[in-house]
């Protein structure tokens, strides 16, 4: 019985913000698959593609959106398990999603404004959704470690 008891004595470390941030990017990333889509579709028809580019940049939003999942999956489990390695899975993904917004942003055959919008959009998301993560990694580091 004293396990339960010093169990829900111990404060709650997860990070609110961090919470909020992950909540509000799984929305943003929804709408983001259904413009990107729509953004292809209309780049196809509207201009010359080289041979090979669209199914390419197509690959390539896949993969960024299964990196991204898999990042905030982690990040929701570690931040509410309030363990760390989760989070630095989520970390090393981050960057790598953080490439791919880049990628987008700059390396596409034809970028338009509203993708130049919507990338800046998820670099932020993610830049901040990293500086929280590492807080809270923190936090629990501190707490494990009994400081």
């Amino acid at each position: 019985m004293s396990n339960m008891e010093s169990h829900f004595d111990k404060p709650m470390r997860s990070n609110l913000p961090l919470q909020i941030l992950i909540y509000f990017n799984w929305w943003f990333n929804s709408a983001y698959l259904a413009v990107s889509v729509l953004l292809f579709t209309f780049k196809a028809y509207k201009f010359y593609y080289p041979r090979g580019m669209l199914i390419w940049e197509a690959i390539m939003l896949v993969l960024y959106l299964v990196v991204e999942i898999s990042r905030l999956s982690q990040l929701t489990r570690g931040n509410k398990l309030e363990t760390i390695d989760p989070m630095a899975k989520a970390f090393v993904l981050g960057l790598i999603t953080i490439l791919s917004y880049a990628y987008f942003l700059r390396l596409q055959t034809y970028v338009l404004y509203v993708e130049v919008v919507l990338n800046s959009i998820g670099i932020c998301f993610v830049g901040s959704e990293v500086i929280f993560g590492l807080f809270a990694s923190y936090q629990f580091l501190v707490d494990q470690q009994g400081y």
